[in-house]
């Protein structure tokens, strides 16, 4: 490290910006080599004169770029685009770069959390933790990121394939000579990758399928988890040996992954039982074919000869009996390696799996069984010194099947709960057997009807029923995850996820349905405690409303309370998981409300659990930005959840912008799957300590209780409340031009309608980010604080301790002032200029500046700085920087949507307009960092 720097933190600006220099120089070639001089200068007039704005408000500056703008025509305008989006794009990617190099460098902790997992384990070790405490620890726990096709990513995946490329040649600079020729010829590398991210469609040409979006998510798969799963372990183990090195147990499996891609058909019609089953067969095909690679890798490694080094009598037997099995077919294959067990094993375990990939007979019946057959192997070499040679070779295979089984990643499936209720009416209808119709019972008389009926040992539907076209999909999907499990496994498909969950019928619905599928087979009558019963589904409420949040205690203690559920959980180990919405809940109360409820929903279901003598399971289904849950870095999430909550397992949902941000390579993933992993060990560990868990302050709770109350009223009393503010939210954001952007599957709203109770979380978020506003992380925040400090005078030193003392409220004070930082009054206000009418525009926005210079008054007060991000250097300099570029894009973009929103739609030009202004929806995302 360069002496000059006192800091990490200084040498990653210092090197950052001489990336960015370095990058921005090639851009500028290539802009002029590919756009021509004229659109170089053009980029360069907008750049400077943002500058010049930014730095002293020169009237002359607004005046000249907003002449800028109005100048270009379409062509000109997706050229000068084109510009700013690649250098986001190369931008983001050198920070990428530096940070992965900034995370290794530190080796000491920011606010006490965990920077590597070798501190993790030394924080273990200070605690008194013995090896039997850590062996009961590392056995518990689970930490399983689940990755959804939610469309946040608004980067096509070939870009960024080309954008990975361009940062494997930046870390091939860094280590290479200045000056020399090899650096030369990767500066040529990177120019024509550059050259090949201009010529690229940087926006969808078509609306992805469902397959295309398994198949982008396969990527990551293939690229990154795949081959990071040994390592992570082998660090995980030093770490833990370092510290605890009389700890000689092999390492349990602690991280899984689960998907939503091709499983979640919440508002989602394209999600078919058909294409749930498509996407496991292509999960299976992708992690059978790695594994068969690995095999043939190990094939040219593992060359020991019998005359060498003796095998095991159970080694040479399996070969014995499978090498004569019939689907073999003849033993001459293995007379081409005479004496080399360990490669006439692999072969056929290599055969088998080939068997396996085309259902022919020999194939592995589970993946378990392919898993001994690498252990016959493993232990073959232990018992003949060969210990370090299976460490270095087989084990990391075993490991990954561990990890990854023949389903690579469980599918979730998730629906609303509506869907569910409109089935049963229908079938409770057709047979007869109710009077009323099913959707008019009161809940207590559905209670008793589904709890009857789910305890009943005859079907409730018929063979051959006459339903509709959504009844026979929601069957089919209960009877097609039963058949994948069959197949593929129990753990292929587990988790059923209810959307909307607002009642104990909600949850008993699924079961009856999934009984249907013989998913939950009731007890036979006379069986003694509930042993008979069987069920293969792990049932999910998902609670997403605030009302809803307030209510979720409530509904499951009723819920651990019935007869029928009390079966299902027994037969699942007691285990419920319950999952949290942080996006919908943010959207219908906004940011303080929605974190205030889900913590206490998480500390009253934890009781709720507890005292039913079930264990908790929460997951956490938070977004990639602050209004949707995310924002800040996943430990810091996990060390401010409630103390006693996690369980030591987790399941949270990773989306959009964030797989691509997190999990890019395998540096990247390390990194943050390692911090997330640390995180979830150092809470569990609270249980060991014979100090009791710290509780929270209960003035703390009232003051919490305090602020939520205002800033719900605050909240929807301008988002809900006003029926102008849908006029003002429709014009002064690219909410319509965004649903013509192709970046997934499924539409925008839950129904046709123009109400924000319809609107999705994400293209809410999304269209506030691109004006640059960002109201759902921060609108109430600031009126909330300001009524309790004025209400009582030592307020402030209170919510001071708060922010000082209290992780989970630093948390959200820290994300908020991070989103503050990012948006921008003065930018809204030209997007604002885009209302028509002047009332609604100017009553609107003067109620929007207001909360928000009240809410950064407010919160410097709390976090006792003079500015925002004051002890956060490194990002206040970087958000300074990035609006140079940003405020070209925001001043294009809202002039295109003056020019679209007066052309007819199919007269000439219009096409090219929207073109336009779907490039700047990208370049504003990328350069935002955020999309939803």
């Amino acid at each position: 490290m360069n002496s000059t720097y006192t800091t990490p933190q200084e040498r990653f600006l210092q090197d950052l910006k001489s990336q960015v220099r370095y990058l921005g120089n090639l851009l500028g070639v290539v802009i002029r080599e590919q756009a021509g001089d004229n659109i170089f200068e053009l980029e360069e007039d907008f750049r400077k004169t943002a500058r010049e704005l930014r730095n002293c408000s020169s009237e002359n500056a607004a005046h000249h770029i907003e002449q800028l703008a109005r100048s270009l025509d379409e062509s000109s305008a997706l050229s000068v685009m084109n510009t700013f989006t690649l250098y986001f794009q190369v931008v983001n990617i050198a920070e990428q770069h530096e940070s992965v190099l900034l995370a290794q460098e530190i080796e000491s902790t920011i606010n006490d959390l965990p920077t590597t997992m070798l501190q993790a384990m030394t924080r273990l070790k200070e605690t008194g933790l013995s090896i039997d405490d850590l062996q009961k620890l590392l056995s518990k726990t689970l930490i399983t990121p689940v990755f959804t096709a939610h469309p946040t990513e608004a980067k096509r995946y070939t870009v960024l394939g080309l954008l990975a490329r361009i940062e494997m040649l930046l870390e091939k600079r860094r280590v290479a000579k200045p000056g020399t020729l090899n650096e030369e010829l990767i500066t040529e590398e990177i120019l024509a990758e550059l050259t090949t991210l201009w010529k690229t469609d940087s926006i969808r040409r078509r609306k992805p399928t469902v397959v295309d979006e398994v198949k982008s998510g396969l990527y990551y798969f293939d690229k990154v988890f795949f081959p990071l799963i040994p390592e992570f372990y082998g660090k995980l183990e030093a770490a833990i040996k370092t510290n605890f090195p009389e700890f000689t147990e092999p390492l349990p499996t602690m991280l899984r992954f689960g998907s939503w891609i091709g499983g979640d058909r919440d508002g989602n019609n394209y999600v078919s039982a058909t294409v749930t089953r498509t996407t496991l067969e292509m999960q299976k095909e992708l992690i059978i074919r790695k594994y068969i690679d690995e095999v043939g890798v190990l094939f040219n490694m593992l060359s020991q000869s019998i005359e060498r080094i003796p095998a095991s009598d159970a080694l040479l037997q399996s070969i014995s009996i499978d090498s004569q099995e019939p689907w073999f077919g003849t033993r001459k294959l293995l007379e081409l390696y005479p004496g080399e067990i360990y490669r006439q094993k692999l072969m056929l375990i290599k055969f088998r799996l080939e068997q396996t990939l085309s259902k022919q007979p020999g194939q592995y019946k589970a993946a378990e069984e392919f898993g001994r057959d690498l252990k016959l192997i493993k232990e073959s070499l232990n018992l003949h010194n060969s210990k370090r040679t299976a460490r270095h070779t087989i084990d990391g295979l075993i490991r990954q099947v561990e990890t990854f089984s023949f389903y690579l990643a469980s599918i979730d499936i998730r629906q609303h709960s509506e869907r569910h209720e409109h089935a049963l009416n229908e079938i409770f209808q057709q047979i007869g057997f109710s009077q009323a119709y099913y959707s008019t019972l009161p809940e207590d008389d559905r209670i008793s009807l589904l709890t009857h009926e789910i305890l009943c040992l005859r079907p409730l539907t018929p063979q051959g029923g006459n339903w509709s076209d959504e009844t026979v999909e929601t069957l089919n999907t209960f009877r097609t995850v039963k058949s994948l499990q069959d197949e593929v496994g129990l753990k292929a498909i587990e988790n059923y996820i209810i959307s909307m969950t607002c009642g104990v019928s909600d949850v008993l619905e699924v079961l009856l349905l999934a009984k249907e599928a013989q998913l939950f087979l009731p007890s036979q009558p006379g069986a003694i405690n509930n042993q008979q019963s069987f069920s293969s589904l792990n049932i999910v409420p998902l609670f997403e409303t605030i009302e809803d949040l307030r209510a979720a205690p409530e509904i499951m203690k009723n819920l651990f309370s019935n007869e029928a559920y009390r079966q299902h959980l027994v037969s699942r180990g007691n285990i419920q998981e319950i999952m949290l919405g942080y996006s919908d809940s943010n959207k219908d109360g906004g940011y303080l409300s929605s974190h205030w409820r889900l913590y206490r929903a998480q500390q009253e279901l934890a009781l709720t659990a507890k005292n039913a003598g079930v264990v908790l399971q929460l997951f956490h289904g938070r977004g990639g930005t602050t209004g949707r849950g995310g924002g800040g870095r996943l430990c810091e999430a996990i060390l401010a959840q409630p103390a006693g909550t996690t369980n030591s397992r987790m399941r949270f949902t990773e989306q959009g912008e964030v797989i691509t941000t997190r999990y890019a390579n395998c540096k990247l993933a390390s990194q943050n799957l390692g911090e997330a992993l640390q995180a979830l060990l150092i809470t569990g560990a609270e249980r060991f300590s014979d100090a009791p868990l710290e509780q929270d302050n209960p003035q703390w709770h009232s003051i919490l209780e305090k602020l939520e109350k205002i800033s719900l009223t605050t909240y929807r009393s301008l988002i809900y409340d006003d029926p102008l503010f849908i006029d003002f939210f429709e014009e002064a954001t690219p909410i319509r031009e965004l649903a013509t952007l192709h970046i997934g599957s499924r539409p925008a709203k839950r129904k046709l309608s123009r109400k924000i109770e319809d609107l999705r979380a994400i293209p809410w978020v999304f269209s506030w980010n691109q004006n640059r506003s960002l109201i759902p992380t921060w609108y109430g925040v600031g009126t909330a604080l300001q009524n309790i400090i004025k209400s009582n005078e030592n307020e402030l030193t209170d919510l001071k301790i708060m922010y000082r003392d209290w992780l989970f409220f630093r948390t959200v004070i820290s994300n908020c002032e991070m989103t503050l930082a990012k948006a921008d009054m003065a930018v809204l206000e030209k997007y604002a200029g885009l209302v028509q009418d002047e009332v609604i525009r100017d009553h609107f926005l003067t109620k929007l500046k207001h909360e928000f210079e009240l809410t950064c008054e407010m919160l410097l007060k709390v976090t006792s700085q003079n500015k925002l991000l004051e002890k956060n250097p490194i990002l206040r300099q970087i958000l300074s920087v990035r609006r140079h570029y940003l405020d070209p894009l925001s001043y294009i973009q809202v002039e295109l949507l003056r020019r679209l929103r007066s052309t007819e739609p199919g007269a000439p030009g219009y096409e090219n307009i929207l073109e336009a202004i779907k490039l700047s929806i990208n370049g504003i995302a990328s350069g935002m960092k955020n999309t939803g």
